[in-house]
């Protein structure tokens, strides 16, 4: 005869497979929390370590600006840049540590940045689990430049000008010396007449360049033409898209009495005080004489310029002139026989940017896509 089990054994079986049930149950909840954090902590550590590659990569590529002080130089440094990235990293995520920017120089033009934490298993660790290890890491580059888009004016800066003073603007940052870029006839003096027939000359990375002298103002004589290779006209407003082209024959003049009419009230919009980016041009003298003409031009990269004042006149006789010129900056007057005051500029200082302009296509800097300050930092990985 088959045994009958009581119901106090029956009680007691129950209350012990819910035991074991609700242990497994507790366990599972408990390991899906840990879990569950493990993936919240590795996801702050990538953000802290991206913003650590970003922010030392601003760095480094300030450092490698030619004038660097020694002090940017010290940020791009393996030590300082390990404090700065553990700065960032501690901003996402407590308790993490920063590392491998070992060997670290401006001239790399690329880093890795590492986090790494170990991130306890609070309910788990019941079962025998322990506390896990995460990692991550993000690669920055600061070699992207400008090569092509829309700029905010089509006015074109000279190289030999970047050349002669960038470097002592993007050391002194705010202290810089502002100069007046002129983009008219009277840029050096001629006895009597004051034309300007010089041809300027510079020494740049690659030699010595010669070509024509000051500022000019890319639609020109050829603002009517809608297309040209490289030279792109947009729907109204003086708006035109550039690329960095080479050997370009009559695109450009610099005439001052050719200041392109469709840009002059959007000339008066410039912010004393604000940043633009400015395509940098190079041209040879027209038949060795150093006409101003800027006929033959090649567009080689973009920079970033802070405005102090500007001075634009819609008139050969001299006519309305606009005057927004700062007391204090370099100033822009040269009267010509009797023509009155024909003098054209923008003032300012060349500065440097680690920002991606919007509009703007970038690519890796080379010998023909040049770095003139306005490099992009971007992560890569």
């Amino acid at each position: 005869m088959r045994r009958l089990t009581s119901s106090r054994d029956e009680r007691g079986f129950s209350a012990m497979v819910v035991g074991i049930l609700a242990t497994g149950l507790i366990a599972a909840v408990g390991l899906s929390v840990d879990v569950g954090n493990l993936t919240l902590q590795k996801n702050k550590l990538q953000k802290g370590v991206d913003s650590a590659a970003m922010a030392v990569a601003q760095d480094c590529a300030a450092a490698s600006r030619p004038g660097a002080t020694a002090a940017a130089t010290a940020r791009c440094a393996a030590g300082t840049a390990t404090s700065t990235a553990q700065t960032m990293v501690n901003g996402n995520i407590v308790s993490a540590t920063a590392g491998g920017l070992a060997g670290l120089t401006p001239a790399n033009n690329v880093l890795t940045a590492t986090g790494s934490k170990s991130v306890p298993m609070t309910f788990a660790q019941a079962i025998g689990v322990g506390a896990k290890s995460i990692t991550a890491s993000a690669t920055a580059r600061w070699d992207q430049v400008p090569v092509s888009g829309v700029t905010f004016l089509p006015l074109a800066l000279s190289l030999c000008d970047y050349y002669r003073d960038s470097a002592a603007a993007f050391a002194a940052g705010d202290a810089a010396v502002n100069k007046t870029y002129r983009y008219d006839f009277y840029q050096s003096s001629i006895p009597l007449l004051g034309l300007s027939l010089a041809a300027d000359s510079c020494n740049t990375p690659s030699g010595t360049v010669s070509m024509n002298k000051g500022a000019v103002w890319l639609p020109g004589l050829f603002e009517s033409l809608p297309n040209i290779a490289g030279l792109v006209k947009q729907d109204g407003d003086c708006s035109f898209s550039t690329n960095i082209i080479h050997n370009v024959s009559g695109l450009v003049s610099a005439l001052g009495v050719l200041f392109p009419s469709d840009c002059h009230a959007k000339v008066l919009t410039l912010v004393k005080g604000n940043t633009y980016l400015f395509p940098v041009y190079k041209s040879n003298p027209i038949l060795g004489l150093g006409v101003n003409l800027s006929l033959d031009v090649d567009i080689v990269g973009y920079a970033k310029f802070k405005v102090t004042g500007y001075k634009v006149d819609g008139s050969l006789l001299g006519g309305s002139l606009i005057d927004n010129q700062d007391s204090s900056q370099p100033a822009c007057v040269k009267t010509v026989l009797l023509l009155g005051n024909q003098c054209r500029a923008i003032q300012g200082h060349f500065v440097t940017s680690v920002k991606r302009e919007p509009g703007i296509q970038y690519a890796t800097k080379s010998s023909t896509n040049l770095d003139l300050g306005a490099v992009a930092v971007k992560i890569t990985e």
